[in-house]
């Protein structure tokens, strides 16, 4: 049964709302567990430790990392802006030529499909980032007050606790080297997501069946989800680009042949619902990338799928986590260079900036909207 975003958002809110009533009647304090209002964290001194023992193994190696990190995350501020400021004038003059930009909502810009494989993206991003600047906040010598685990609403995540008033009396360079350091490791995971994805993925070779109607031809004829189809007629196919031209002026009656992984198989295309006069075969494709380690269809597709969230999430929480938007990093990173000079100039650069990014996200995400519409992904 597939449940639809009611379903899912009331089994959510029952969830949550016994797990608080379960801790009011039986704490869970004393397994370490701290409950509130759509959330339960877990603190370890084991963590904290760890993100000590990991600060203090290579410390300049680290530095010289961090400082290459605000060198970095200049660039993203940079880039996160003119992003949304040069798409804006897209959607005002050539809106044709305008990129999408939504937020990612379960159920509504995000279909429920993408729902495992968006939780597991986020949960990595959360904690590469925030162990990143607990890290750079130990190789400051900034103590920390805590850090563990977090689940809240259906994201797992981490969060780390430096003591604030340390945190203010550092130098510039060092606040900017803690602040920037969650993208920047956002980044860096992001290269070595690509690397891994290059080196367990081959390129793509045939197609693979991810959808086959019951009752069309092509199920008739043999053809079952995961099979994989190398050659169309004798011509052998790389990716779905290259089947869907063979296939683009197919008519009722027409007979392909499919050199698949179930054997070579013969499908007489029927009328098309949507137009009869074009043959339909009752399936639906997608590119077939081969593990190098083997595997099948099935276990591919789904890796490539899970690496390519993880990458969407990554970069992309990268770059607007820069965005020089309270309470993002981006705005921290503006508060940290400007206070130096003025405190008073920081705070009129914080609203004026805060206002000018949150302008340009609510005009995108709102063109978006306009043009697109709200069909999830």
């Amino acid at each position: 049964m597939d449940l639809g975003p009611l379903e899912i958002i009331t089994g959510a809110a029952v969830f949550w709302l016994l797990l608080y009533l379960a801790d009011k009647r039986w704490p869970l304090k004393k397994y370490g567990l701290e409950v509130g209002p759509l959330y339960v964290m877990r603190r370890t001194q084991r963590l904290n430790n760890f993100l000590q023992r990991t600060a203090g193994r290579h410390p300049s190696f680290l530095r010289g990392v961090w400082n290459f990190g605000i060198l970095v995350a200049f660039g993203q501020i940079i880039f996160a802006v003119y992003s949304l400021a040069s798409n804006l004038y897209r959607f005002l003059s050539m809106p044709q030529t305008a990129q999408p930009v939504f937020l990612l909502l379960p159920g509504v810009t995000i279909s429920l499909t993408w729902v495992p494989y968006l939780m597991t993206a986020i949960a990595l991003t959360l904690i590469t980032h925030e162990f990143a600047h607990g890290i750079a906040a130990c190789g400051e010598k900034i103590k920390i007050k805590s850090a563990g685990i977090i689940l809240a609403l259906v994201t797992i995540g981490g969060f780390v606790e430096p003591d604030e008033e340390q945190f203010q009396k550092l130098s510039t360079s060092a606040k900017l080297r803690v602040v920037s350091s969650g993208s920047f490791i956002n980044l860096i995971v992001g290269f070595l997501v690509i690397l891994l994805m290059n080196g367990l993925i081959l390129s793509s070779s045939g197609v693979v069946i991810q959808g086959v109607r019951t009752d069309g031809p092509a199920y008739e004829a043999g053809l079952k989800q995961w099979d994989i189809v190398y050659a169309i007629n004798d011509t052998t196919i790389n990716d779905v680009y290259e089947i869907s031209w063979l296939l683009r002026s197919r008519q009722p009656g027409d007979t392909i042949k499919f050199n698949s992984s179930r054997g070579i198989l013969v499908v007489v295309a029927e009328p098309s619902v949507h137009n009869s006069s074009m043959g339909s075969l009752g399936v639906q494709w997608v590119n077939y990338y081969p593990l190098r380690f083997g595997g099948g269809a099935f276990l591919g597709y789904h890796t490539r799928l899970f690496f390519e969230w993880i990458l969407l999430v990554l970069i992309n929480v990268s770059i607007f986590n820069m965005l020089p938007l309270y309470p993002l990093d981006g705005d921290a990173y503006v508060w940290a260079i400007v206070e130096k000079h003025s405190k008073r100039a920081a705070k009129t650069a914080r609203i004026l900036l805060s206002l000018t990014s949150l302008m340009l996200l609510v005009s995108n995400v709102g063109l978006t909207f306009m043009r697109y519409g709200h069909t999830p992904i």
